[in-house]
């Protein structure tokens, strides 16, 4: 950045940002910027404003502890009004350094000051992944105070909003009899179907923390599962090796089964290979016997186009699972439940079932799902 972003003279008046002079009293060129040049002084100048808030909101903080100065001398320093003052004072002390995004501006982060930090984070997290501005936000925040005013009414008590590392300990040793679930799979992924319905959200935590997040929670799971009892977790050919080297440290991996959708998925039409195809680890704890005839590891149902969860499962293809590896009134197991098809193929089977979702808005939906009559 040296040759990009340079400072002249002790006092700082100058900048020089990709061929262009920041003076005090305006911009100057050397020589003859290229456009490429052009736009990242722009971009600079853009994010500076924000930059520059923030900087007089930290001043202004780190002076009255320490010098038992704030607005008055403030005040006569910058030559800014009381009001830009206290605002930029109250956004800067209210948002801390670690959850500042350097692409997003200062208005987006004006927006958030007044939520606690964990909302802080859920908020500006929304706002870089989906781009949005700072009139798409205020929607978003009226939505996120009205869920938060909204109860929840818990209709089934085999199933838990909250975090299934936080949930799992609860459970009684030795109760599961089969996990069947489908965790974040650790590649961002975000439903691109848009020609009936706006883009889902991203899923929570699936980006690289995922990939500790199925390592913990196979941990916590194991003394919960029975002895001689099945695992299955959905998975994609992109993580397939991390997944298996963790799984395999808790439980025998026996195969790997092939789910063909039938259709194949969007993505590079004219680069690559359609992907119809995902993946499903079968594991066991000790050895337990498949009801019914051998089948093959080719499992083909239908992919589901559902418009309100962007990776729901097909009820038939769970409900092949759980008859090939448990009885009525044993119990089935899903700690990432989504919009709960698991649990649903669980109960049209007679099986109990329990189910965890950390996502609130996914919660209610399945709790609407598997009280409805019976899914096919």
């Amino acid at each position: 950045m040296e040759d990009k972003l340079q400072t002249k003279n002790s006092e700082a008046s100058e900048i020089t940002v990709s061929s262009f002079i920041l003076a005090k009293n305006g911009l100057i060129p050397i020589g003859k910027p290229t456009f490429e040049q052009w736009q990242e002084c722009g971009r600079f100048i853009r994010k500076a404003e924000g930059a520059v808030h923030f900087w007089i909101g930290d001043w202004v903080n780190y002076g009255e502890p320490n010098f038992g100065e704030k607005y008055t001398q403030a005040l006569e320093e910058t030559g800014f009004d009381y009001d830009t003052l206290r605002h930029d004072a109250y956004v800067a002390s209210h948002v801390d350094l670690c959850r500042r995004r350097h692409n997003l501006s200062w208005a987006i982060h004006a927006e958030v000051a007044p939520f606690e930090p964990e909302e802080q984070e859920e908020l500006l997290k929304k706002a870089e992944e989906l781009r949005l501005t700072r009139k798409e936000l205020r929607k978003e925040k009226h939505r996120f105070l009205l869920e938060k005013e909204r109860p929840l009414t818990i209709l089934d008590p085999n199933l838990f909003l909250g975090n299934c590392l936080e949930e799992i300990p609860k459970l009684p040793n030795n109760s599961i009899d089969c996990l069947i679930t489908d965790p974040p799979y650790g590649i961002d992924y975000q439903s691109q179907r848009r020609e009936v319905k706006e883009q889902l959200p991203k899923l929570e935590g699936d980006k690289e923390q995922a990939f500790d997040l199925l390592d913990q929670m196979c941990q916590l799971i194991d003394p919960k599962i029975k002895i001689n009892s099945h695992l299955y977790f959905f998975t994609t050919w992109k993580t397939y090796c991390e997944f298996k080297a963790i799984i395999s440290k808790y439980f025998e991996i026996k195969n790997v089964l092939v789910w063909d959708k039938v259709n194949h998925g969007s993505g590079d039409l004219e680069g690559n290979y359609a992907e119809r195809y995902e993946l499903i680890i079968f594991a066991s704890k000790g050895r337990r016997i498949l009801n019914g005839i051998r089948e093959d590891n080719i499992l083909v149902y239908s992919k589901n186009y559902n418009l309100e969860h962007p990776t729901e499962k097909p009820v038939g293809l769970i409900e092949k699972l759980i008859e090939k590896s448990s009885n009525e009134n044993e119990l089935i197991f899903d700690p990432f439940m989504g919009s709960g098809s698991i649990c649903i193929a669980a109960k049209n089977l007679h099986r109990k079932y329990i189910g965890i979702e950390i996502d609130k808005n996914w919660f209610e939906l399945a709790q609407r799902r598997i009280n409805e009559p019976k899914h096919n």
